[in-house]
C-alpha cells in the first residue's frame, strides 16, 4: 500500500485539541486518528471533511502536506480561439499537491471553451507553474529575460481582437531605458516599449494535473 503523506498532525496541534479530544468529535478511535496521520489508513476526502469541521479548515489543508499554490492568473480560449487572460491579487483559488517545492510558486489556470474546435484544444485544463516573488515584490526576475514568462504591464494592452489586459505572455526582451519588448509566437505577437510591473519565469507547463495527484480548487 502507498502511504500519502498528510497535514493531519500539523492541524490537530494548530487547533490546541488533542489526538483524543478530536478523535472523540468526529468518531474515531485516538488509534484510528493515529493511523490516519502516518499513513497507514488513508485519508479519504470523507475523512478529511470530517476532520475539518472539527478543526476549522479546509479538508485540503489537510489531506495535503505542502502548503497550497495559489491561482493567480486566469487564461482563456473562447469559441472563436481568442486567448484572454487576468490576474489577481487575492487569487483566483489553490492547487494543492504532495509534490514538494523549494521555491514559492503560483500558478496559472487555462480553460478552453467547449466549442472551440483548434490547435490549442490541449490546453484546457492546463496548469503552468511561476515564481511568486516577482510577483509579491513587483521586479522583473532575472530568469524571465529571453524565456518563456508571464508579466505584468503598467498599461493595458489590447489585442488585435479587442481584448484589453495587463497580463501577458511571450518571451521577454530588454530594451534600453527601462523598457522591454515581449514577443508570443503562438499568437504571432510582439510588443514593444512597454513598462512593466513584474515578470515572473514560467517554471513548468502541466496539461495533465489529473494524473499529477494535483486537486484544483477554484473560488466561488
Amino acid at each position: 500500500m502507498t502511504r500519502m503523506a498528510n497535514n493531519l498532525n500539523k492541524q490537530i496541534a494548530a487547533s490546541g485539541l488533542t489526538k483524543k479530544e478530536v478523535g472523540a468529535l468526529v468518531g474515531h478511535t485516538p488509534e484510528t486518528v493515529s493511523r490516519h496521520i502516518s499513513g497507514n489508513i488513508n485519508l479519504t476526502l470523507n475523512h478529511a471533511e470530517d476532520y475539518a469541521r472539527v478543526l476549522n479548515c479546509s479538508p485540503y489543508d489537510i489531506m495535503f502536506e505542502a502548503q497550497p499554490m495559489p491561482i493567480v492568473g486566469m487564461c482563456t480560449i473562447d469559441a472563436d480561439g481568442v486567448v484572454g487572460r487576468r490576474y489577481s491579487k487575492k487569487s483566483f483559488g489553490k492547487v494543492y499537491s504532495h509534490t514538494y517545492r523549494p521555491a514559492e510558486t503560483g500558478m496559472i489556470h487555462w480553460s478552453v471553451a467547449k466549442e472551440y474546435v483548434g490547435p490549442w484544444n490541449y490546453w484546457g485544463k492546463a496548469l503552468e507553474t511561476v515564481l511568486l516573488d516577482p510577483i509579491t515584490n513587483k521586479y522583473v526576475h532575472d530568469a524571465a529575460l529571453g524565456t518563456q514568462c508571464f508579466a505584468y504591464l503598467d498599461e493595458p494592452y489590447v489585442s488585435r481582437q479587442g481584448c484589453e489586459t495587463n497580463l501577458v505572455a511571450g518571451v521577454l526582451y530588454p530594451e534600453p531605458g527601462g523598457v522591454y519588448t515581449m514577443h508570443n509566437g503562438d499568437l504571432d505577437r510582439t510588443i514593444k516599449s512597454q513598462k512593466i510591473i513584474w515578470a515572473t519565469p514560467v517554471l513548468s507547463m502541466i496539461l495533465r494535473p489529473d494524473l499529477r495527484n494535483l486537486e484544483i480548487i477554484l473560488d466561488k
